[in-house]
């Protein structure tokens, strides 16, 4: 009778303990508390090592971390195993695992980039308010960026300049070069080269008939003047055509180096959308 009494004793003590804690009172909240708390004292004491193993992801990234400063407040998700956790300014997940482990698994605002780097991005869209912490630690770094961008303005630049020939008669031709882009260009940053060529016909005795093609009058090569922008110079020329009839091609050439290109350009707010899209057909 007494060792079931001790028996039934031992089985109700185990009960309770079971059963949501009725002595401790501990909740899954209060653990998200305790471990918040543990990650403030991380942040507080720069272990960036320690926060790190919590944070998936961050292993290999330099970065610093804002101070979890404030009243913690836990809120419950639509996962019983994941928590939306705000302190201060800072917004975080986190999620639970097997054997009671939490982890970072989302934030906004806990990572801090660097401002001349965020600067620059906020230029190009880059970098945009509201996103995720590692959305955004991505963006910033994607260094595709540059060279897709490099060519992107070069295409765009090359994209804004005409060039066009008039022959007037056999000895009075011109080429316009028309710059509709907001960069002006420099004698050195451009070159039009124009291909000539006249036609020639020939009455065969034998046949009856006139025979005729086209003749090379070879290539002039025009620059030396600076083009404006949103304004054309003209280049007036004699193409000593013998006869009429005579054609000018021309081709126009941007030289202007990527760096001076790059230092002239003003981005306005959608390039990296456009990388994007480009990158994967997709804008984001």
């Amino acid at each position: 009778m007494k060792k079931l009494l001790i028996s039934l004793v031992v089985l109700s003590s185990c009960m309770l303990m079971s059963c949501g804690g009725f002595f401790s009172g501990r909740t899954a909240e209060d653990s998200v508390q305790d471990f918040a708390s543990k990650l403030a004292g991380y942040v507080r004491s720069n272990a960036v090592d320690s926060i790190k193993a919590v944070y998936p992801g961050l292993d290999s990234v330099e970065t610093k971390f804002a101070m979890l400063d404030g009243d913690i407040i836990v809120e419950k998700t639509q996962d019983p195993n994941q928590f939306a956790v705000t302190i201060g300014n800072v917004y975080l997940t986190l999620s639970r695992h097997d054997g009671g482990i939490f982890e970072v698994t989302g934030s906004k605002g806990f990572l801090k980039f660097d401002a001349a780097k965020v600067e620059k991005a906020k230029r190009t869209g880059q970098y945009k308010e509201g996103l995720d912490d590692m959305v955004l630690l991505k963006r910033l770094y994607d260094t595709a960026l540059d060279d897709w961008l490099e060519e992107f303005v070069y295409n765009e630049m090359k994209s804004k300049v005409s060039v066009t020939a008039n022959v007037n008669s056999m000895d009075d031709a011109s080429v316009v070069v028309t710059n509709n882009s907001d960069i002006d260009l420099e004698p050195r940053d451009y070159v039009v080269r124009c291909k000539l060529s006249n036609y020639w016909s020939m009455y065969d005795d034998v046949t009856g008939d006139y025979e005729s093609g086209a003749m090379d009058y070879g290539t002039k090569t025009f620059r030396g003047k600076t083009v404006r922008a949103h304004s054309r110079v003209v280049y007036s020329f004699n193409p000593e055509f013998g006869v009429k009839g005579g054609d000018v091609k021309p081709n126009f050439e941007l030289t202007m180096g990527s760096e001076k290109l790059m230092s002239k350009y003003v981005p306005v707010g959608n390039e990296y959308d456009l990388f994007l899209k480009a990158r994967d057909g997709v804008e984001k």
